[in-house]
């Protein structure tokens, strides 16, 4: 187990600290015991015990109702937010640390609060003073307002370390801190009058100044991932070192390594294939047999299907959208049954519930039936599904089930859903979900691995055939590297936006391709070519603008009418009804689409153009293609799920030479520890005690931990050199 992995479950300076404020407050109440044994009092020890748990219990209380706050909050936050809310934390707990530290353990200092005072001044006279008050209740307050302080350091330094830790780290080390110190300050008062501890709470104050210039140098590390210091990172999203240390137990899709296994999941591309090749087959019955009872992916004692990803997704955002224009919870399953309704047997099951109402009255062609009744399963229900799967994930991490079976199980299966099992380890090839889209139209529009345009974010060979695809295999890592800490969930539904985005503009260039085909001003081929189906074109532009017509019409109302006047087929489609179809134009179909991006979170860069056809050039916000502006995940340190061996990956800075990217010098990296960052060796430990895991730091960080000792040095000092000028 390396250094990095056992912190995962228990903070060792947490542990150190509560040890050494538990202790202390036990060596407080010991002499408070001992002074009443020997003063024959003991009939107000009972004041010391409960004086002693009150103040234990309050101070236990004000750090968990600080951690509480904390990690609730957190998860409503920006990304950007929690960084700097973090920095600030960790930055308080700092000077707390370091104000305790001078005013308290100083050489030389006798403050009333001191270690020195507590064992040098004469109890007897402090204690008889309580007597003699004939006050009961003395020594309730002195047991209780000495055990509250030491807590309350102890809070106080816990809460700077909640938010530099995962929230499971913290419980053991406090629970273990605190029963440590009871015990061991039991053990040397036991038959003891007086014992000196100095030795012990001068060295411990020396690891105190260790961890509150950790504490420091990490806070400026936290506003730096806020940008407060200027830009925080390159455009070029640094994984590709994103390797298992060991064979992924549970296989590579698409370049994507699951935490969990999804095999029987991604198998549901097998009746999607079977669907398709059925239907080519003229097999309308054993295709609808496929779509409604499956026989690939398996569940329980049966099978998922691809009708069952039609359901009633509703709370889930994509979904609603498409809920509130349909109005009906089973919209893509109608929309199946009705293009397919023509070629089904009486007896099937498509046909237990009445005929939908959408091409009730038109005469499809068999091109027509395929094409809508394939891109429907594949763009409306498994699309809608796979987002499913990372909203479910979103919710398993909100409530906290961050084990392997809950949310990155869930965040596994949106990647099974959307890629299958058919691209393989490489994504080729491309299969036959959602994965396939932007690798089949990246050539059309400019976007495939090997074009000229690469964006500066990307290198050959990064394990994707398309930047949508690039893009989504980073944001999925990424991903899943957040819904396996409860403190990351907000971060998380930001990439889930992302994704969104990435799902859903290659729909509209499938849209606006085939509204150019279809279109009679256009390339005019609805009616069929010797290669091209009869209505064909015309049946892909339905498919494609069905699949995201709700998303526009969430955002730009006119433009979705725009683009529902010209999805219009006449009964029967042939040479008499042909310039009928698409009459404002596809050029109009493109402005209607392009009136939702900024809504939608789309770029004219993301879209790109099909510039061999006028009309359909790209339109010009000032995106580029490498607008990347926001690392999709804390790139100067990549942790591999522990189930294939930790590896930690510092390119941060060293990514962006040549690339004509930069950061600001505060957050440059000093020195690049690529070859050192297995986090069990030696060096990493030292790293981690001296700046709390970051052993490529920063330029900011360095200064602010070398800058920190000279400062607690002159302050201690002038402290100290104050009091002992007094009189």
């Amino acid at each position: 187990m390396g250094v990095q992995d056992f912190n995962d479950w228990f903070c060792i300076p947490a542990f150190f600290v509560l040890f050494r404020e538990t202790l202390e407050a036990a060596v407080l109440v010991a002499v408070l015991i001992q002074y009443l044994n020997r003063a024959d009092a003991k009939h107000l020890k009972r004041q010391v015990w409960l004086g002693a748990a009150v103040g234990g219990a309050a101070s236990v209380a004000i750090g968990v109702v600080i951690l509480s706050i904390y990690y609730t909050q957190k998860s409503t936050m920006t990304t950007t937010t929690a960084f700097v809310v973090e920095g600030g934390m960790l930055g308080f707990a700092c000077v707390v640390i370091t104000y305790f530290l001078v005013t308290h353990l100083a050489p030389g200092m006798k403050s009333s609060g001191s270690w020195q005072v507590k064992w040098e001044r004469n109890m007897d006279e402090l204690v008889q003073a309580q007597i003699d008050k004939t006050n009961e209740y003395g020594f309730f307050t002195l047991s209780f307002t000495s055990v509250l302080r030491e807590g309350f350091e102890a809070a106080i330094f816990v809460v700077g370390f909640g938010a530099a830790y995962r929230p499971e780290s913290m419980p053991i080390p406090i629970v273990t801190g605190i029963f440590a110190g009871v015990a061991f300050g039991a053990s040397m008062f036991v038959g003891t009058n007086k014992m000196d501890l100095s030795l012990f709470f001068k060295f411990s104050a020396g690891f105190l100044a260790l961890i509150a210039a950790g504490l420091g140098s990490h806070a400026s590390y936290e506003f730096q991932k806020g940008e407060a210091f200027g830009a925080w990172a390159c455009k070029r999203i640094c994984d590709d070192v994103w390797v298992p240390a060991v064979q992924a137990p549970f296989g590579t899709y698409a370049s994507y390594v699951p935490y969990t296994d999804i095999a029987p999941h991604a198998a549901i591309d097998l009746d999607m294939r079977a669907f398709s090749d059925r239907m080519q087959a003229e097999d309308w019955d054993g295709a609808w047999e496929i779509y409604d009872q499956g026989g690939n992916s398996a569940k329980g004692d049966g099978f998922r299907t691809l009708r069952g990803f039609s359901k009633d997704l509703s709370g889930e955002p994509t979904y609603d959208e498409f809920l509130a224009y349909h109005g009906n919870a089973k919209y893509a399953d109608d929309y199946v049954r009705a293009v397919m309704w023509d070629r089904l047997s009486d007896n099937s099951t498509a046909k237990l519930d009445p005929r939908p109402e959408l091409f009730s009255t038109n005469t499809l062609s068999w091109d027509m039936a395929f094409q809508m009744a394939l891109k429907a399963a594949q763009y409306q229900s498994t699309w809608m599904y796979s987002l499913h799967e990372l909203y479910s994930a979103l919710g398993k991490c909100e409530a906290g089930d961050v084990g392997p079976e809950g949310a990155p199980h869930a965040w596994d299966e949106g990647w099974a859903f959307y890629v299958g099992s058919i691209p393989g380890e490489t994504g080729s090839p491309f299969g036959s979900l959602s994965y396939a889209l932007p690798d089949m139209r990246c050539n059309a529009w400019n976007y495939c691995a090997d074009d000229a345009g690469r964006p500066a974010w990307r290198e050959a060979g990064d394990g994707a055939n398309s930047d949508v695809n690039a893009r989504m295999l980073r944001l999925y890592r990424a991903g899943l590297a957040a819904v396996r800490d409860e403190t990351r969930c907000a971060e998380a539904r930001t990439y889930v936006d992302k994704i969104l985005v990435q799902m859903t503009f290659p729909l509209m260039q499938g849209a606006m391709r085939y509204a150019y085909r279809a279109d009679p001003q256009g390339e005019g081929t609805a009616l069929g070519t010797a290669s091209l189906g009869h209505g064909k074109t015309w049946a892909e532009l339905h498919a494609f603008t069905m699949a995201v017509l709700p998303r526009v019409a969430s955002c730009a109302p006119e433009a979705a009418a725009v683009l529902e006047r010209n999805l219009v087929l006449p009964d029967v489609l042939d040479a008499s009804t042909h310039d009928q179809l698409v009459p404002d134009g596809y050029v109009a179909v493109k402005e209607a689409f392009q009136a939702s991006y900024a809504c939608l979170g789309i770029t004219c860069a993301d879209v790109g153009s099909l510039d061999a056809i006028p009309g359909l050039e790209a339109c010009d916000d000032g995106s580029t293609l490498d607008d990347e502006a926001e690392p999709w995940y804390d790139a100067l340190v990549e942790q591999v799920p522990e189930a294939y061996g930790r590896k930690l990956v510092t390119e941060r800075a060293k990514s962006c030479d040549g690339k004509g990217q930069s950061i600001a010098w505060p957050n440059e990296e000093v020195w690049d520890i690529t070859g050192c960052c297995d986090t069990k060796n030696g060096f990493f430990f030292l790293m981690m005690v001296l700046f709390w895991y970051r052993p490529a730091i920063t330029n900011l960080e360095l200064i602010i931990w070398v800058i920190y000792w000279p400062i607690i040095a002159f302050w201690g000092w002038y402290k100290a050199r104050a009091r002992t000028r007094r009189p």
